[in-house]
């Protein structure tokens, strides 16, 4: 199937009507069917993903790892799968500019809330995008999440010269603080947020992964094309060699799991 490691790795419904809903989307092939993995392979895509990654998120974590998948000789070994390859794994695309933040009142943009960023938390679950609604009080903002999930705070809230205390908006890294002349209104933020773990970060964690996972992935057989890969794994060649051993025994390990070869 064209786009055949990229699409093992994204590991989710072929949907043509996917294209153009989420940044980064790229070409499923139509009765591509997402896989149930083996405890292994899925523990190493948590590490890989998160735990509970939404389609923005995997989408810019795939887009990562098929760079750096094709930035060395290691790229044969996707080819090997099928060289038919749609997407450009590098140079621009439309993931650049996903990221962000949009505030609107009564559906329509505002610049009533001023939008503040602290350093946003790991993203351990992968989760890129969520949703609120904001109820503002003259003593208390209610906030409801409505995407990933639908849960609900309320905050205490104090105005000086006219400027409202910060807003947290969970799991973000974001705040908003209001003007008192929306005291009384609800308005609705998109907040869509980066992934903040570096791939050298993501392979640290895999190295503590476990042995099981390790052996789910590379095997005991020591048999190619998994030698090869777990010897890259174990290198010192650099990170594009290391991690991308482990996607490719991924990868692979998951087509065998698609041929019912595993």
């Amino acid at each position: 199937m064209f786009n055949h490691a990229r699409t093992l790795l994204l590991n989710q419904n072929g949907s043509p009507s996917m294209i153009g809903v989420w940044p980064g989307e790229e070409l499923i092939p139509s009765d591509y069917r997402a896989l149930t993995l083996p405890s292994a392979l899925q523990t190493a895509r948590d590490y890989l993903f998160g735990p509970d990654p939404d389609r923005l998120a995997l989408n810019y974590r795939v887009r990562q790892y098929t760079a750096l998948l094709h930035s060395t000789e290691l790229e044969q070994y996707v080819l090997d799968l099928d060289p038919r390859i749609t997407y450009q794994p590098t140079g621009p695309s439309s993931l650049r500019d996903a990221f962000g933040i949009s505030v609107q009142v009564l559906g329509r943009m505002t610049r009533n809330v001023t939008l503040d960023s602290q350093a946003p938390g790991l993203q351990v679950l992968g989760t890129s995008h969520y949703t609120f609604t904001i109820t503002i009080a003259e003593d208390a903002a209610t906030i409801r999440q409505m995407i990933p999930s639908v849960r609900g705070w309320t905050v205490p809230l104090a105005f000086v010269d006219g400027l409202g205390s910060l807003i947290p908006l969970p799991g973000t890294g974001y705040y908003c603080r209001p003007t008192t002349d929306l005291i009384g209104a609800s308005w609705s933020i998109d907040v869509r947020v980066r992934p903040t773990l570096t791939l050298g970060e993501i392979a640290a964690l895999l190295e503590i992964s476990g042995e099981p996972t390790l052996i789910g992935l590379f095997g005991l057989d020591n048999v190619e094309p998994y030698r090869t890969f777990q010897n890259l794994w174990r290198s010192k060649q650099g990170l594009s060699y290391r991690l991308g051993g482990l996607l490719l025994a991924l990868i692979y390990r998951s087509e065998e799991v698609r041929l019912g070869t595993s």
